[in-house]
This record gives C-alpha cells, structure tokens and sequence, in this order.
C-alpha cells in the first residue's frame, strides 16, 4: 500500500529506513477505512513524527509524501470537471488542491521522474515553503502539478473574484495582456476551465 501510495518516498531512502517506517506505521495505524488506499492517508503525519527519531528521515520525505498524497488524491477525486460547453465563465478545475510544502521537492520529483535519481543535498526548511497546486487534468485524466507562480496565482485569483480582464489588471497592478496570458496558460494546462 505504502509503496503504491509513495513511490518517491521509498526511492529516496535507505531500504532498510522504509522497512522500519513501514512495519511501526501499520502496527500503530491499523487500516479502518474500507477503501485499501485510505490506509495511506496517515502516513505523512506519521512521517512527520520520525524526524530526529529515526535516522534517514528528513524534513524532505515529510513534504514529498504530503505531495504524494495530495498527487493521488487530485486523481482521485470524485469531483466533476466541468465541459466548456456546459460553463458560461471560467472556473476553477474542482479538483484543485493548492498545497503548501514545508520544503520544496518539485525539482527533486522531476529529477526522480526523468533521471530516476535526486540530486544532492535534499533540500531542508533553509530553502524555504513551496507552494504547488496539483489537480486532475482535464483531458488526459491524470494528476498534473505546478508550483504556484506568479501568472497562475493571477489567473486563479481573476477567476476566483470574477474579474474582467482589465479589471484584474487593474486591481492587482499588472498590464491587461498579462492577465490574458496568464488565463491562456491556465487554460491550456486545465487549471482553470474556459467556456467553449
């Protein structure tokens, strides 16, 4: 379950650190839900109350699991995406989680995805929170994540007050062309979803 849940975790630790992980959380956190991946869900906190107890535990597995588990629970989430054809403004993919990480892992995660490897050192609470929003996307039904920028941040707050263009422009001081730009990109990656 673990595993399946937490892949990137796993690749990132000693193996005998996941083993020790593995058998304390189900001998203290016994599955209750009847749902098999529910029994997952505890385990970023579980993880979180190693740190300093076990050593190969760092403050990065800790927000790499927490993105893990917000990752499966975009894809999961029963909400339904809205068709452009059935919408007459933009609105924001249902899905959205906008998550904040104690410390960044995007870099790391792609790193994993690509190269199969992370790079060194791992990054710890002196690089600062990241802020990613995960959701489901759209059209290819799988869970897509980008850190919380600038544009995407303008384009969810447009949407999310119900603002023109030019008013958004205007309320947040930027020119209405980066509005526009930033709609489009969200757009195009499913964050947000236009009207056909």
């Amino acid at each position: 379950i673990l595993s399946k849940q937490f892949p990137r975790v796993m690749a990132t630790m000693a193996e005998a650190t996941w083993e020790t992980l593995t058998g304390d959380f189900f001998a203290n956190n016994p599955p209750e839900h009847w749902e098999i991946n529910e029994a997952a869900d505890p385990f970023p906190d579980f993880l979180a109350g190693r740190l300093g107890e076990l050593e190969g535990v760092h403050l990065f597995h800790v927000s790499l699991a927490r993105f893990e588990r917000a990752q499966w629970r975009a894809y999961s989430d029963p909400a339904q995406i809205p068709k452009p054809g059935t919408i007459e403004r933009r609105v924001i993919n249902p899905t959205l989680t906008i998550l904040e990480l104690p410390c960044p892992v995007i870099t790391q995660v792609l790193a994993l995805d690509r190269e199969g490897a992370i790079e060194d050192p791992l990054p710890d609470a002196g690089d600062g929170v990241e802020r990613v929003l995960l959701f489901r996307q759209p059209s290819r039904e799988t869970s897509a994540y980008w850190r919380a920028d600038g544009p995407l941040v303008l384009a969810l707050a447009t949407v999310d007050q119900g603002l023109t263009n030019e008013e958004a422009a205007a309320t947040f001081g930027c020119a209405a062309s980066d509005v526009t730009a930033a709609l489009t990109h969200a757009d195009d990656i499913g964050l947000c979803i236009a009207p056909a």
